[in-house]
């Protein structure tokens, strides 16, 4: 945060500025006498004609195919990080330590792992639940939960799941409930608790944003769609597409590149200790925690930033 002096130019519109002037929170705005906010600059309406920096014909997702998860800033994005460039050339002392990017994971962070899993129990019964001994829904749930390990267990899941159930006749193959999963668990996918509404709110205050995952582009993207994050954020990388994953700096610099973002002015928000935290911190992004989904290994210093809920992300980011 920075104090500048008052004789300084008027805002536009002619707001005269009355005393001292503080940067405030991550968005474009001036806190005059720390008692109101006024725009620093008329927010610019999406020019009719693409913006230079923006690829609209053609445009691709990482894995190549045509579709709403493109790896650039749409015109609206491009017209409100145009604003703040403007604002940037008035007031440069304002804005060194401005976040222009926040990227979010997608399983325990956008989305809720948990109902998620509550919400595929239906479908999990309605396909094997003749199978069981006893169709216990909380039982089931039970073992559903564990061998899915929030997300982090899928090679074993399936197995898992199988080998935990009593069955009344012959079990199932683990390749069946492999397949069953993949097939229906992306449609079962629930949003995290004021998801869509914190996305809002960043993208008004004109930042860029992302989704950077671990996992396969079918499952993923279905995910984004069924959520309707898609329509919420700039750029979706999922890490199949890239071939490597979370904590390799290469997925996190192939999702800087979508965003035509730089890593010291972007903040990623995920709940994985080392996948998401150190991760970025190495690939030289802030980092914030979803607490609450991985335990925190002991050997690993403290998290600077932690939140337990998405609504809590915004004022974070005004203290990096």
């Amino acid at each position: 945060m920075h104090s500048v002096p008052s004789r300084m130019p008027p805002l536009p519109g002619g707001v005269p500025m009355g005393g001292p002037v503080r940067a405030i929170g991550g968005g474009p705005y001036l806190a005059v006498a720390g008692r109101r906010k006024v725009d620093l600059v008329p927010r610019i309406p999406a020019p009719e004609k693409p913006h230079p920096s923006v690829e609209t014909e053609g445009a691709r997702t990482i894995s190549g195919r045509k579709s709403c998860f493109v790896g650039h800033l749409r015109p609206l994005v491009a017209a409100n990080l145009h604003r703040r460039t403007i604002a940037h050339l008035w007031y440069p002392c304002l804005f060194d330590s401005m976040i222009h990017s926040v990227i979010f994971d997608l399983d325990c962070t956008l989305a809720d792992r948990h109902r998620s899993i509550d919400a595929y129990l239906t479908l999990f019964l309605a396909k094997f639940g003749d199978k069981l001994q006893e169709a216990d829904p909380p039982a089931v749930r039970a073992v559903l939960g564990r061998a899915d390990g929030n997300g982090y267990a899928a090679a074993t899941r399936a197995a898992d799941i199988v080998a935990n159930l009593d069955w009344s006749g012959r079990r199932p193959r683990a390749t069946a409930v492999d397949k069953h999963w993949h097939a229906t668990f992306p449609g079962c996918a629930v949003a995290m608790d004021g998801a869509v509404d914190v996305l809002g709110e960043l993208r008004e205050e004109g930042l860029a944003l992302g989704i950077l995952t671990n996992g396969t582009v079918y499952a993923q993207e279905a995910k984004i769609t069924h959520l309707g994050l898609d329509e919420c954020v700039d750029a979706v990388v999922v890490s199949e597409a890239v071939g490597c994953k979370k904590p390799d700096p290469r997925v996190f610099e192939a999702i800087l590149e979508a965003l035509d973002a730089d890593a010291e002015d972007a903040v990623y928000v995920g709940d994985h200790p080392v996948n998401d935290v150190q991760g970025a911190i190495d690939a030289g992004l802030g980092a914030i925690w979803m607490r609450g989904w991985q335990d925190w290994p002991a050997d690993q210093a403290p998290a600077e930033f932690v939140v337990d809920r998405l609504a809590e992300v915004p004022p974070m980011l005004a203290t990096f």
